[in-house]
Parts: C-alpha cells; sequence; structure tokens
C-alpha cells in the first residue's frame, strides 16, 4: 500500500506539478493562478476576480488589468464540469471602472479555447497594448455563443490575421453597444 501512495503521489507531482511551474510563465507575463484538484481529480482553477461568483444574479467583477489578464489565463487554462470543457461558457462578467492601471497585452480567448460567456463592460473602457504574431488578436481573440456588450477599447491590436478592437472572431455570438478606438495593424508571418 505505501508504494501505491508513493507511485500515487508522484503522478500527481508530474501531472499536476507542472503546471505550477508553467502557468507563471505564459505569453512571458506573471499569472497569480493557484491550483488545487476538483472533485474529479482533475485540477481545477481557483479564480478571484474583484467580486462576484460568475451567475447572471452576481458576475465575476472586473476592476484592473490584473482581472483582465486573470480572465484570459483562466478561459485559457480552465476547464469546465459541464458537456462544453469551457471554463468561460454560460459565465457572467462586468466591468466595474475604466481600466487605468494597465493596458491588457493578451487576447482572451482563442480559436481551440474561446471566449463562451456574457460580459458587459458598461461603457468603460478597456486600453489594449496587444502585439502578438497569432491569429484571432483583440480583447476578445475568438468568441463562440458569447454576448458581448456596452465595452469600449483604445490603445492598439497588432496581429497576423482576424483581429479587431473588441474581437478578432465572432462565430455565433452577439456584439452590441460597443466602440473601438483602438489602432489596428495587421502583421503578417513571413
Amino acid at each position: 500500500m505505501k508504494r501505491l501512495n508513493n507511485y500515487t503521489t508522484m503522478k500527481n507531482v508530474l501531472l499536476y506539478g507542472c503546471m505550477f511551474f508553467l502557468l507563471p510563465f505564459v505569453n512571458g507575463q506573471t499569472n497569480h493562478h493557484i491550483t488545487q484538484k476538483n472533485s474529479t481529480g482533475n485540477p481545477d482553477l481557483i479564480i478571484k476576480f474583484s467580486g462576484g461568483e460568475g451567475t447572471k444574479e452576481s458576475p465575476y467583477i472586473l476592476s484592473t488589468s490584473s482581472d483582465l489578464k486573470q480572465l484570459a489565463d483562466s478561459v485559457a487554462f480552465g476547464k469546465s464540469s459541464d458537456e462544453s470543457n469551457n471554463w468561460s461558457f454560460n459565465k457572467y462578467f462586468v466591468l466595474s471602472n475604466d481600466i487605468t492601471d494597465d493596458s491588457l497585452r493578451i487576447s482572451i480567448g482563442s480559436l481551440s479555447r474561446p471566449f463562451q460567456g456574457n460580459f458587459d463592460g458598461k461603457g468603460f473602457n478597456i486600453p489594449l497594448a496587444i502585439n502578438s504574431q497569432s491569429d484571432y488578436t483583440g480583447l476578445f481573440g475568438y468568441l463562440l455563443h458569447a454576448n458581448i456588450q456596452q465595452i469600449v477599447v483604445s490603445g492598439y491590436v497588432i496581429g497576423n490575421k482576424y483581429i479587431g478592437g473588441i474581437s478578432g472572431y465572432a462565430e455565433k455570438s452577439s456584439i452590441s453597444a460597443c466602440t473601438n478606438t483602438a489602432v489596428l495593424s495587421i502583421q503578417r508571418q513571413k
């Protein structure tokens, strides 16, 4: 029995322990997520925004660039227990103020991990400083079955193809009452 425990512990260190070391360096950004095992034994992200529970009645509150970076990382790395297997699926987010502490430098969502939630910017501004060689670049890189409203973006977005201020690509999604003043540039890979 002792060998099984040691083997299981070593397996968990090898499978899940690496995540602790890799997550802090994603996209050259520091990531302050903490992981733990959920009831099925898979690693989950413990999400800590400025408030809320992610429901329609109590949406996650985003008030800093760190909250937005955490949202991007959560969409990229989080798993959901529902059939969509997408962490953002049917979750709700609201912006509580203009983001003034720093510009967002990474997109929220990608082709393989699209943003699938509901985001209400309440008319507040998010400054962007995204310079990527990837496709699907913008505040939201890729949207799928998402609802986006009342966001204002400024700054710049540089990407390879499918770029936009609000979204690089939106599939079966709704974008309403949003304003983009960000400068968009295509940087084709050779």
